[in-house]
Order: C-alpha cells, then sequence, then structure tokens
C-alpha cells in the first residue's frame, strides 16, 4: 500500500443569509487558502456554492 495522497475534487458549500458584508472577506481569505491546498496538490481543484438560506439546520 502506497502513502501517496490522492488529490481531492472539493465542493464547499456556505450558508448565508444577510452576509454581504462578510461574504467578500471570507471569500478571498479561503481562496488564499484552497489555492495553497492546490498548490501542494492535497486538491486538484474547488468550487464555492453560496447558499442564502434562512432556516438552516445542521444535520
Amino acid at each position: 500500500m502506497s502513502n501517496r495522497s490522492i488529490p481531492i475534487d472539493l465542493s464547499l458549500v456556505v450558508p448565508c443569509l444577510n452576509e454581504e458584508a462578510a461574504i467578500p472577506l471570507f471569500y478571498e481569505e479561503a481562496v488564499k487558502m484552497l489555492d495553497a491546498l492546490m498548490q501542494s496538490g492535497q486538491i486538484s481543484v474547488y468550487e464555492f456554492i453560496f447558499m442564502a438560506l434562512s432556516h438552516f439546520k445542521w444535520v
């Protein structure tokens, strides 16, 4: 068995409601982190899914 890591595709689901002021800062910081993960080969691709939900419940 090999210790080699396989890069993953990452979807980041971001629940948000009335967060207009915070989203640009969150996005900017998250992209820095995700780009670093791509550079290191830990992830191969990423996407953001922003969901404006009024009744979001973590399961």
